[in-house]
């Protein structure tokens, strides 16, 4: 949802005004619209919030009724003021956060600064202070949660989360410490939809991806070292990953105490798309070459752990549906992802093996995934007996589609072209665009945003076809196209063309030009 928060189309959750209604099916309206309740829970807590729920049933059960009216039943059932906390139904764009402490060894210390700023978007500049919920956590030097006590307080709370309330651009809090300055865990359980603009150094990070309680940012911390290792590998081809990096990393995938499926997504690194987001300028080549450094560079560092859990021998393939089978699924295809990025063939053969013998989607889709980005016939093979055996599974053929559009080989998108020709393929189902056409311009990023433009060109054509068979599932392809300002010259000439060319079509529906025209103004 940030992308949109910081783009041309970036609207309130609840908009005041529109051109079609159909656009209102956005990232922001639901999936920030749904932080919002998250975050009055937070305030609240569960007991309050529980009992404004329930009056809001009592009150409006049957009805149609407002944001508002929603908001007014946790106020009077929690008796707190969330006058303040409206207004992030009313004001467009991502809060962003600058932090710092200080700590003050005589005076056992610590003093947190918080500042708030939220940019200009469409049509609203001047944005005022939003009441944000900003959960944290102290934890000491051998990595244990401690009290986070104001100066103000006599009586010690217990070691754990405290949430404390932004109301002001600028906020100071003074914690009472040890005699060691103890390190500060931020927006715990992502307690509010906020960037952090401050950067911590690596050496922190890794002290909270080995410690820290909060899974969110145990996970968040792992995202952080590898963007920015990521961000590093960028700016300089020759860059060097401190081994420090790795060993953070080898300690989380060997703690056999962490539940598997928090393993699972460290082990996710951040994708080159979110990578994008993060740069003022799109570098696609570089993005793409730092991430597959990286990615192989962690790959040949962990090999030997990533072996062992990808090795056949060492799991019980039967499948069960649970919480921890599904996570030890999970590790064990990240793992053997990692392993594929290495040259070693016996990793092909392995991957293979693994997709042969799987007994369900999730290993046998995760295996084609894999095998989808190299280029032997075996790989082929896959793709082809796997399309063989699901030939009458809609839904399981959609999934053949996307994995082939998203593969990072040279050509993919002739294969995309062809695959619109495929029996497979019919562009009057929406569900068959999203998985082909919206897979490659959307996932696809260094395939899509190829340096001659066909990418754009390609995506122009089926915008103009689709919109008058689905105005709907058209302007949502657009999405890729409204970020063209954050890229490189060539690219911005060559995909504001494909705007214009849109805009310029004879009978362009109210859904495609809303987005098209707020886009190029």
């Amino acid at each position: 949802q940030f992308p949109e928060d910081d783009g041309p189309t970036a609207h309130p959750v609840r908009p005041d005004n529109y051109i079609e209604i159909s656009n209102f099916y956005t990232s922001t309206i639901y999936r920030k619209g749904a932080e919002i309740i998250r975050m009055m829970h937070t305030l609240i807590g569960p007991d309050a919030f529980r009992r404004g729920m329930e009056l809001y049933f009592q009150r409006h059960d049957g009805q149609a009724v407002t944001t508002d009216d929603f908001v007014k039943a946790i106020e009077d059932a929690s008796k707190q003021d969330l006058g303040q906390f409206r207004l992030w139904y009313s004001q467009a764009g991502t809060p962003e956060l600058e932090v710092s402490t200080q700590f003050d060894e005589k005076k056992a210390e610590l003093r947190l600064e918080v500042s708030q700023h939220t940019h200009d978007t469409p049509g609203q500049s001047n944005k005022q202070a939003l009441h944000i919920p900003f959960s944290i956590g102290l934890l000491d030097e051998d990595g244990n949660d401690i009290a986070v006590q104001l100066t103000s307080e006599d009586d010690t709370p217990a070691a754990g989360t405290r949430t404390l309330d932004i109301r002001n651009n600028r906020e100071t809090f003074i914690f009472k410490t040890g005699n060691s300055c103890p390190r500060i865990s931020l927006l715990r359980n992502f307690s509010a939809p906020v960037r952090i603009t401050s950067k911590r150094p690596p050496e922190e990070l890794c002290f909270l991806l080995r410690y820290d309680s909060d899974p969110f940012n145990r996970w968040e911390a792992g995202q952080q070292l590898a963007m920015g290792q990521m961000q590093a590998l960028i700016a300089d081809k020759n860059y060097q990953v401190p081994d420090s990096i790795f060993d953070a990393f080898a300690e989380v995938l060997g703690n056999s105490a962490l539940d598997q499926a928090l393993i699972a997504g460290i082990f996710t690194l951040p994708g080159e798309s979110y990578l994008a987001d993060n740069m003022e300028t799109v570098d696609v080549e570089g993005i793409h070459r730092a991430s597959r450094r990286f990615t192989e560079l962690l790959a040949q560092k962990l090999e030997n752990q990533f072996s062992v859990i990808a090795d056949e021998k060492e799991i019980d393939t039967t499948y069960s549906f649970n919480a921890e089978d599904v996570a030890r699924r999970k590790l064990h295809n990240l793992s053997l992802s990692f392993l594929m990025e290495l040259p070693d063939s016996k990793y092909v053969e392995l991957c293979l093996n693994h997709y042969q013998r799987a007994d369900n989607m999730t290993d046998s889709l995760s295996a084609l995934i894999a095998l989808s980005n190299h280029d032997c016939d075996a790989c082929n093979q896959a793709l082809e007996s796997f399309y063989e055996k699901w030939s009458m599974d809609v839904l399981v053929v959609n999934k053949w589609l996307s994995v082939q559009a998203m593969s990072r080989l040279p050509g993919t998108l002739d294969k995309v072209r062809q695959l619109t020709r495929h029996d497979a393929f019919d562009i009057r189902n929406p569900n068959k665009v999203r998985a082909l056409i919206g897979s490659f311009c959307g996932a696809n990023q260094a395939q899509f945003h190829a340096a001659n433009g066909d990418g754009y060109t390609f995506l122009t054509g089926h915008i103009i076809e689709l919109d008058a068979l689905n105005p709907q599932i058209a302007a949502r392809l657009l999405t890729p196209l409204t970020r063209w300002k954050r890229m490189d010259g060539e690219r911005q000439s060559l995909m504001k063309q494909a705007l214009e060319t849109i805009l310029a079509h004879q009978g362009l529906s109210r859904d495609v030009f809303e987005i098209a025209s707020k886009s190029l103004a």
